[in-house]
């Protein structure tokens, strides 16, 4: 009696019933997003291991903890199924432009955790919906196929697939590397099993992909092929519980980054970046949920939901690792009937179960090769995630002038310039211009002539002036 009282309290509390869903179904759903977001936690930790400057397992630990702690609050206090682990291109932008433009691991935490406290701001307040709804739909969509052809092409660097070249910047890189030829299968493989008529081989083809690619990798490293990911850990071993030795590290930080001025705009640009990120989810799965209304299209009851990764950023510029937010892989569970927090309860307790069995997953970790790294496993991750949020494009309105080259260049300059911050500056005061030249200057959000005004100083500033 008493534990079906206890089944019927929590039928209430989550709302189980009242919208249509079923215990056994927010299990599974649980179970189904985790395997769908697993790949996180290696490439996230080949990632911001910021060249060796915190350990692979640390990081592993880091991101393994915060998706829990995040899943596990959206899931009781928020009552979302939607998901939250570090964010997939942010943490590329950290590592491979942050760190280049001489940011230490412990500034570059200094700032993710500052993104985390006004993102949390923005979130509990009108101010993160103004935003959203104040940018054109052209530059939102831009950004997000900006940052994925960033990331992808993060990825085939990473992997040795591009390399530079004096005379053309950029090369093809040498099939006669045997890490560069396990970094293109790896790639396409995520590819073919991407489009594959198996539901099951589609669905789960980023963690498919991962686990061939690297026990391919591991016995060819047994059979002494050189630059191999290795199932015995070279060197010391690493363990998940050293992320606690990087814990709060960013907070003494701060002093240092707000004493330099591209702080400003890599803050703002990943700001900008993360509230469209994060959002996109809600919106993908809103209706479904009850926190889109089918008939005005606009977010009703969603505070709790804005809240919960609002808390999440915050949590990862503690614990060392890059932005947390909303994943669109939320979507499997959601598809298959998860409707409640339950679900995300389920998921985040497997993410915690991870770090105990952390010693399998060091096949992931980065090749050392001279002096740089290599990542010839998790590489295909970034260029399928790249790939996929480049297909946003596919709205731009490609009659519209503006649009086009407003999306060409902030493209480009994103990719070129290897800056976020560069890319999307050229691209929002591009896009005023012309709008002014059309005889279009109302239809531009005061917002959108602010940020202009912004970048455009911070480009004076850093380029010319500095």
């Amino acid at each position: 009696m008493n534990l079906f009282a206890t089944k019927r309290s929590i039928d209430r509390y989550f709302g189980v019933s009242k919208l249509k869903s079923t215990f056994t179904k927010e299990i599974l759903s649980g179970i189904l997003v985790f395997f769908s977001m697993l790949y996180i936690l290696p490439v996230n930790a080949s990632i911001m291991n910021l060249n060796d400057q915190i350990p692979f397992g640390a990081v592993f630990g880091s991101t393994a903890l915060v998706t829990f702690i995040s899943c596990f609050l959206a899931g009781l206090f928020g009552k979302t199924p939607l998901s939250i682990s570090t964010s997939m291109g942010l943490n590329a932008y950290l590592a491979y432009t942050v760190a280049n433009m001489g940011y230490n691991a412990q500034e570059i935490m200094a700032i993710v955790l500052i993104l985390g406290i006004l993102f949390f701001i923005v979130s509990v307040t009108p101010i993160r919906m103004m935003i959203v709804n104040a940018l054109p739909k052209t530059i939102k969509q831009t950004i997000t196929s900006g940052l994925g052809l960033f990331i992808a092409f993060v990825g085939l660097k990473m992997g040795g697939v591009i390399v530079a070249d004096s005379s053309t910047g950029v090369a093809f890189g040498s099939l006669k590397e045997g890490y560069v030829l396990l970094s293109l299968f790896g790639i396409f493989l995520v590819f073919m099993l991407s489009v594959c008529k198996i539901k099951f081989l589609k669905q789960f083809s980023i963690i498919i992909a991962l686990v061939t690619t690297a026990l391919f990798g591991g016995f060819l490293d047994l059979g002494g092929v050189a630059n191999m990911p290795s199932f015995v850990p070279k060197g010391e071993t690493d363990s998940v519980f050293q992320m606690f030795d990087y814990c709060f590290v960013g907070i003494k930080g701060i002093p240092s980054v707000l004493g330099k001025l591209p702080t400003y705009g890599i803050i703002i640009s990943m700001l900008i970046v993360h509230l469209f990120g994060t959002t996109a989810p809600i919106f993908g799965v809103g209706e479904k949920l009850k926190i889109i209304d089918s008939e005005t299209n606009k977010m009703v009851n969603h505070q709790k939901v804005f809240m919960s990764d609002g808390c999440a950023t915050i949590f990862s510029g503690l614990f060392s690792t890059s932005p947390a937010g909303y994943f669109v892989e939320s979507s499997v569970g959601i598809e298959f009937g998860g409707r409640t927090g339950i679900s995300n309860i389920v998921t985040s307790l497997l993410f915690l179960l991870t770090l105990f069995i952390f010693p399998v997953f060091n096949i992931f970790s980065p090749v050392k090769i001279g002096n740089d790294y290599y990542t010839p496993v998790t590489s295909l991750s970034l260029v399928m995630i790249g790939g996929l949020m480049f297909s946003q494009l596919k709205d731009i309105d490609w009659k519209n002038m503006t649009c086009v080259f407003t999306s060409a260049i902030t493209v480009l300059m994103i990719i070129l310039t290897y800056s976020l911050t560069d890319g999307i500056g050229v691209g929002i005061i591009l896009y005023v211009l012309m709008m002014l030249c059309a005889g279009k200057a109302k239809k531009v959000g005061v917002l959108v002539y602010i940020l202009a005004l912004v970048f455009l100083f911070n480009f004076i500033v850093s380029k010319v002036i500095l």
